[in-house]
């Protein structure tokens, strides 16, 4: 019974990376929130979507009204504004000028809104990739501190097996050969126990580089594999994929983008009507006791007919056109690999639950076989190395159903990041 307590241990607790006393504990969602806040990707691709807002006042500007507001002096050898009897003129002037109707003036705000929608899209898809990463991460901590605990576990046991060997041997019980088989056993599991130790301080610094923590800040994280079962139906899931998958709405729109740049292109070959008002106030001193006789108003309508710009309206239809081909074949490639990966992450879970199902079923045989040489051991019936050899027994079927555990976590994280379910929660 003391080694099935020392084995139990290893399902929930504390996973340490230098830890102190002092030591944030982390649990996943503890991870998933401070990364989200500090990971620099997602917080660039948040900036990038204020970024693409003000630049959208750029691009609208073209056709809002705009006011100006003119003060000029003129200096003349002789009076030449016939209305100004004098060798000097100051001149006010305000005005409001605008694009009264241009073939790319609907596009252009489109295509301002659909840039700003593809930069949504960025941010999440960042933040998608980001949660699964984590998820993985922590996972593959967690599966790194338990298999070290259970190499520890082995490793015990080993030694304590080639030990009873050894005595046995003395006592001419056992034989070379069983000496040398049981120090194998025990060296194997000494250079497991080692190589998992530097495995769980290598994921450990992956986490929190993930976490975007300092190199020396310490770390502790606590948690436990979900093993509950879990159910999903592949074709509702393909189908969410494609609409909410983050990288598929940003094809989607970059396919919008692409068809909107060529109604933009088109309007190379349209007419354009532009429309400006100016109010002017005159003096000949600079008094700016404007009296209101040399006052002017001047309102203008001009369209503008494009005949012939050096070939640049045809080079640039002709490049969105190739545009649109480009963003549409990009766009199926997508959906190709979204509907793949779906396919994928969901046949694994279903792979792991039944796999998951009999590893629970071996890890319980195993304890009941323990158990059994335990009572034998009590009664004479059973040797010191076949009690051992039961131990080991459940400690390689504890070790495999850990391993699946995560392969279990990680598929169903995996099917999440598929369908883009993160970043809607």
């Amino acid at each position: 019974m003391k080694l099935l307590i020392t084995l139990l241990f290893f399902f929930g607790g504390n996973i340490n990376a230098q830890s102190t006393a002092t030591t944030h504990v982390w649990t996943l969602d503890d991870c998933l929130n401070y990364a989200l806040e500090n990971n620099p990707k997602v917080k660039a691709a948040k900036e990038n979507i204020d970024s693409v807002r003000y630049s959208n006042y750029v691009a609208k500007s073209e056709f809002i009204p705009k006011i100006f507001s003119n003060y000029n002096y003129l200096k003349n050898s002789n009076a030449m504004i016939p209305t100004v009897n004098s060798d000097d003129a100051y001149t006010l002037s305000l005005g409001v000028s605008d694009t009264l109707y241009s073939w790319k003036l609907s596009p252009t705000f489109k295509v301002a809104d659909i840039s700003l929608d593809i930069a949504k899209a960025i941010y999440n898809s960042e933040r998608n990739t980001l949660v699964f990463n984590v998820k993985k991460g922590f996972y593959a901590a967690l599966l790194a501190s338990q298999v070290y605990k259970i190499n520890m576990a082995a490793e015990s046991v080993a030694r304590d097996n080639y030990e009873t060997t050894k005595a046995l041997y003395n006592e001419g019980k056992a034989s070379t050969f069983d000496v040398s088989t049981a120090k194998v056993r025990w060296v194997d599991s000494e250079a497991a126990l080692i190589s998992s130790e530097n495995n769980l301080r290598v994921v450990m610094e992956s986490l929190k580089t993930l976490l975007s923590l300092p190199p020396n800040e310490d770390m502790e994280i606590k948690g436990e594999f979900d093993v509950s079962t879990k159910t999903f139906v592949l074709d509702d899931s393909i189908r969410d994929a494609l609409i909410f998958r983050p990288e598929i709405v940003q094809s989607k729109k970059a396919v919008d983008l692409s068809n909107q740049n060529l109604k933009i292109a088109n309007s190379g070959f349209l007419p354009s009507l532009t429309g400006s008002f100016t109010y002017s106030w005159s003096s000949p001193d600079a008094s700016l006791d404007f009296s209101g006789q040399y006052n002017n108003s001047v309102l203008q309508f001009a369209i503008s007919i494009p005949l012939f710009d050096g070939a640049a309206s045809i080079g640039k239809r002709n490049a969105a056109k190739s545009e649109i081909k480009k963003s549409e074949m990009g766009l199926r490639a997508i959906m190709d690999s979204v509907v793949m990966q779906t396919k994928q992450s969901y046949y694994s879970i279903e792979s792991s639950k039944k796999s998951l199902e009999a590893q629970k079923e071996n890890v319980s045989t195993a304890e009941e076989n323990l158990k059994i040489a335990q009572q034998r051991y009590a009664l004479g019936f059973l040797s010191h190395l076949e009690l051992k050899d039961a131990e080991l027994s459940l400690i390689s079927a504890q070790t495999q159903f850990v391993q699946t555990s995560y392969d279990y976590n990680v598929a169903i994280a995996s099917f999440e990041y598929a369908i883009g379910l993160p970043y809607r929660q």
